[in-house]
């Protein structure tokens, strides 16, 4: 799909830088995650709570990931699941997160984890979709690309 857009749009299509923050305890954080971003914002002691939630995930992970609680919580540790990942998941979709799927957090999520999150922060190209800092963009928006389709239409000789 994304080469479909490079013909049509071509030159048109531009890379815009992607600034994508959590609002949380009236601070921004960045995301992806900037581990000395993190590190200044929660502080040293919820830092190391953070971690220790994840080792104790790590420890005893919750054997059934049907639903995106669990899941999560194996992947990021309890406390970052409570701080961050239910008040926005429950807001945003309407449903309490023992009531959505896995798969929704994997495909959504990808293979990402508080571990690989760290390592992308550090050494850049980790592939997680989530995790890009840029992306294409129209010129003028995306209702550009219908014009343009429209237009080549009619040069063909369409209506």
């Amino acid at each position: 799909m994304r080469d479909l857009w490079s013909e049509i749009l071509s030159a048109d299509l531009l890379w815009r830088p992607r600034l994508s923050r959590i609002y949380y305890n009236e601070k921004f954080f960045a995301y992806p995650l900037k581990p000395l971003d993190a590190l200044t914002k929660l502080g040293l002691i919820e830092s190391l709570a953070c971690v220790g939630s994840l080792a104790l995930a790590r420890m005893r992970p919750m054997r059934d990931e049907t639903f995106l609680e669990a899941w999560v919580v194996n992947r990021f540790g309890r406390r970052l699941f409570e701080t961050f990942f239910r008040s926005y998941t429950e807001k945003v979709w309407g449903v309490p997160c023992r009531e959505i799927r896995a798969e929704w957090a994997a495909q959504r999520i990808k293979s990402l984890s508080l571990t690989g999150a760290i390592l992308n922060a550090f050494f850049k190209g980790g592939g997680h979709t989530s995790l890009i800092e840029r992306f294409q963009y129209p010129r003028l928006g995306p209702g550009q690309m219908w014009e343009k389709c429209r237009d080549l239409i009619v040069e063909m000789g369409g209506r």
